[in-house]
């Protein structure tokens, strides 16, 4: 099985499928899991959480898709599922639907004494975040986090 091609033509095919449902393609990957070969697509919300449903029907279309172009001669299991909600932030869309939240932040060296930090994410621009702790907005370098991410728990 050739999952560089087929990876490739989910990328050329599928993103036209997800951004009806207002969703974006954030990876595409074939994995083995127990045995079984699995191409999997996760989808993150442009503009909200992933609803279960949505994912029902671009795995439908998906498969579809990959049926008309026959390419995959071995079986295989398709799986669209979110990326989930403690994907750290990557890219500007993640800050931009995060402000206001409680996120948590890990630095690559300690920052005010502490390597991992609670705190509200207030703002942010391409090179720096605007992090509310205990009631005090600080500036922050993007360089110097190691992994931020929304905050499960409170």
């Amino acid at each position: 099985m050739d999952t560089k091609k087929i990876i490739e033509f989910c990328w050329e095919n599928f993103p036209q499928i997800v951004e009806k449902y207002d969703y974006e393609i954030m990876e595409i990957k074939f994995i083995k899991e127990f045995g079984s070969d699995i191409l999997q697509i996760l989808v993150d919300g442009l503009h909200g959480p992933v609803n279960f449903d949505d994912c029902l029907e671009i795995s439908k279309l998906a498969s579809k898709k990959l049926d008309e172009w026959n390419e995959i001669s071995e079986p295989y299991f398709l799986e669209v599922s979110s990326v989930g909600i403690d994907k750290p932030f990557d890219k500007y869309r993640d800050f931009e639907k995060n402000l206001g939240k409680k996120v948590e932040v890990k630095f690559f060296d300690a920052f005010n004494g502490a390597k991992e930090i609670k705190a509200k994410l207030v703002s942010h621009d391409k090179e720096n975040v605007v992090l509310d702790i205990k009631g005090k907005n600080h500036d922050i370098r993007k360089k110097d986090i190691a992994v931020i991410k929304l905050s499960l728990f409170n």
